[in-house]
This record gives C-alpha cells, sequence and structure tokens, in this order.
C-alpha cells in the first residue's frame, strides 16, 4: 500500500475542553428538567453517565502507562 502524499491532517480538538463542555451542557439540561420522584433517579442517571467521559478522559490522562489504563482515547 502506497502512502498517500499532501493529505490533511483532521484538525486536533482538545477532548478534555470538548468533555467539560459536554458534561455542563448535560448538568445544564437536567436543571431544566421537572423533579419529582419518578424522574430524580432518571436525572441522576443522565448526569452521572453523561459526565463519565471525561472522568475517564482525566483517569487516560494520568495514567501511568498504556497498562494503566488500555483503551487510550485521543
Amino acid at each position: 500500500m502506497t502512502p498517500q502524499k499532501n493529505v490533511p491532517l483532521a484538525p486536533k480538538y482538545d477532548l478534555e475542553e470538548r468533555t467539560g463542555k459536554f458534561g455542563e451542557s448535560i448538568i445544564s439540561l437536567c436543571k431544566s428538567l421537572e423533579q419529582n420522584v419518578i424522574t430524580n433517579p432518571l436525572i441522576n442517571q443522565i448526569v452521572k453517565s453523561g459526565t463519565s467521559i471525561g472522568a475517564n478522559d482525566m483517569e487516560d490522562n494520568g495514567a501511568s502507562s498504556k497498562k494503566g489504563f488500555p483503551i487510550t482515547m485521543e
């Protein structure tokens, strides 16, 4: 297979910044939802799952080796 020449590289995006903004958006959305006995557990789960990607990225950045966090996000 011959390498392609003059192929523009995709721009790098700051994953930490993007996941932070996403988490903030999730929290903002959940604050706007009606809270009651039925929705509270659902809102809690949405916040947990919506912000976990940022936590996983931070854990990946802090891993001492690639074996410390096998699936490395770039």
